[in-house]
C-alpha cells in the first residue's frame, strides 16, 4: 500500500513527538502547509509573541480565505482540517508571518514561524506560489544572485532566531527549501550551531562556487534534501550528490507536488526512495543547467524581462488566470498578439536564447546517447571481430 501525504497525517495523527520524533514527512506537511494564505490570519513579527492556533483560525469569518488558490483548492482545504482534527498538528502555533509581493522588485516572498505544543520549532519558507512575479523571479535566480527572497530569507531567519527558544528546524518547498538553505548558509555561526536541521523539499541548487563558502561548509551536514525521480525544478542549477531520490505520482512538474510523494506504509514516517533519476529528466536538467551556463546573465534576465511583460500584458497576472482550457486558449492568444507588437530587436534576443537552448538540447542529448551506446557498439564490434577472427582459424 502506497501513503500520500493526507493518509500520513490521518494515520499519525494521534501520535505525539515523543511516541515518533519529528521527521522529514513531517517537514513536508508544513511545507505544504505554507501555501495556504495565511496572510488574514497569521500575526505578523511586530503583532504578538503567542501567534495562533488552526483551531483559532478554523473559527475566523475569513475561514474561506486559506483555499483562494483555486488550483489547489482540492487538496488545500482537506490538509488544513486533516491537521486540525490531528492531536500531531492540531495544536501547533503559527507567528511571525510575512508575506512580499512586489512586481517592481520582482520579488515573491512568504514565511512564517511553527511551534509545536512541546516547543519543537520550526521556520518554514512557502516556495513559489500562484503569484506570477514568483516564477518571474525564480527564472532570475538561475542567472543572477542573490534574488530579493534569498536576501530577504536571512533578514527573515535572523529575526526570528532571535525570538525562538533553544534549537530549531528550518525548511522548504520548492523555492523555499532553496531559501532555506540560503539563509542558513549566510547567517552567524551562533545561529547555524542551533539549527537542528534544514529540509529541501526539491529545491533548486545553487552556482558551484555557494558551495565553497564557509558559512555552507557549516552547515552542509545538517541538510536532508531530497528530489523526486523525474525532478524538475530540484536539480536546477548545481546541486551536490547527497540528496535522496523519492518516488512520486504522476510526471514532471505533478512530481513536484508534495501531494503526490510516495511515502512508505511500513515506516509510515519515511518515504519511498528509488535508486537513480529518470532518464529522460536528467538529460534535461543537464541541458538546462548547460543553457544557464552558456547563456550571458544580463541579456538572459532581458529576455526573462521581456517575455513576463508579455505574459501580463496578455492578461495573465496570477497562475489562477491560466485555470482551465478557456484561458489558457485566451492568454495563448493575447499573448502572440502582444508578441508581433514587439519590436525587432527585442524579438531577436528571445529568438536567440531560444536557439541557444536547441543547440545545446542536440549537442548534450547526442553525447548522452553516444555515451549510452558506446559500450554496445565496442562489444558488437569485438563479436564481429571474434566472429571473423574465428573462421580464419578453422579454415
Amino acid at each position: 500500500m502506497i501513503l500520500k501525504l493526507l493518509d500520513y497525517i490521518e494515520i499519525n495523527g494521534d501520535k505525539t513527538f515523543d511516541d515518533m520524533p519529528f521527521n522529514k514527512v513531517d517537514s513536508l506537511v508544513l511545507t505544504a502547509m505554507s501555501y495556504l494564505k495565511f496572510d488574514r490570519h497569521v500575526p505578523a513579527k511586530e503583532e504578538n509573541l503567542i501567534g495562533i492556533t488552526l483551531k483559532e483560525i478554523s473559527q475566523s469569518e475569513e475561514l474561506d480565505y486559506l483555499f483562494k488558490d483555486e488550483r489547489m483548492r482540492s487538496l488545500n482545504e482537506p490538509l488544513f482540517y486533516a491537521l486540525l482534527k490531528s492531536k500531531r498538528f492540531g495544536n501547533l502555533r503559527l507567528r511571525d508571518f510575512l508575506d512580499i509581493i512586489d512586481d517592481g522588485m520582482a520579488v515573491q516572498f512568504c514565511a512564517m514561524t511553527v511551534i509545536f505544543e512541546n516547543g519543537l520549532t520550526y521556520v518554514c519558507f512557502r516556495g513559489t506560489d500562484d503569484n506570477l512575479v514568483g516564477w518571474r523571479e525564480d527564472f532570475n535566480m538561475m542567472f543572477k544572485g542573490p534574488v530579493p527572497a534569498q536576501t530577504m530569507s536571512l533578514v527573515y531567519l535572523e529575526a526570528v532566531a532571535n525570538r525562538i527558544e533553544g534549537d530549531f528546524f528550518v525548511g522548504g518547498h520548492s523555492k523555499g527549501g532553496n531559501l532555506a538553505i540560503f539563509s542558513s548558509s549566510n547567517a552567524g555561526p551562533d545561529i547555524q550551531n542551533r539549527i537542528v536541521k534544514i529540509f529541501s523539499h526539491d529545491g533548486p541548487g545553487f552556482a558551484p562556487e555557494f558551495y565553497k563558502s564557509s558559512g555552507y561548509e557549516n552547515i552542509s551536514h545538517k541538510i536532508e534534501k531530497q528530489v523526486p525521480k523525474s525532478s524538475i525544478f530540484g536539480l536546477w542549477l548545481f546541486t551536490p550528490s547527497n540528496y535522496d531520490i523519492i518516488l512520486s505520482d504522476g510526471e514532471g512538474q505533478k512530481q513536484h507536488n508534495p501531494f503526490n510523494w510516495y511515502i512508505d506504509s511500513k515506516s509510515q514516517n519515511d518515504f519511498i526512495y528509488a535508486d537513480s533519476l529518470d532518464e529522460t529528466y536528467e538529460i534535461k536538467n543537464r541541458i538546462f543547467n548547460e543553457w544557464v551556463n552558456e547563456t550571458s546573465s544580463d541579456e538572459a534576465c532581458e529576455v526573462i524581462d521581456i517575455i513576463f511583460t508579455l505574459i501580463e500584458n496578455s492578461g495573465v497576472k496570477n497562475m489562477n488566470d491560466l485555470n482551465g482550457i478557456d484561458h489558457i486558449v485566451s492568454a495563448m492568444k493575447n499573448f502572440i498578439h502582444e508578441y508581433h507588437e514587439l519590436d525587432a530587436s527585442k524579438k531577436t534576443k528571445i529568438i536567440e536564447v531560444i536557439a541557444l537552448y536547441s543547440e545545446i538540447k542536440t549537442r548534450e542529448s547526442q553525447k548522452h546517447y553516444e555515451a549510452k551506446y558506446r559500450h554496445f557498439f565496442e562489444t558488437l564490434k569485438s563479436d564481429v571481430q571474434n566472429s571473423i577472427t574465428g573462421k580464419k582459424n578453422r579454415n
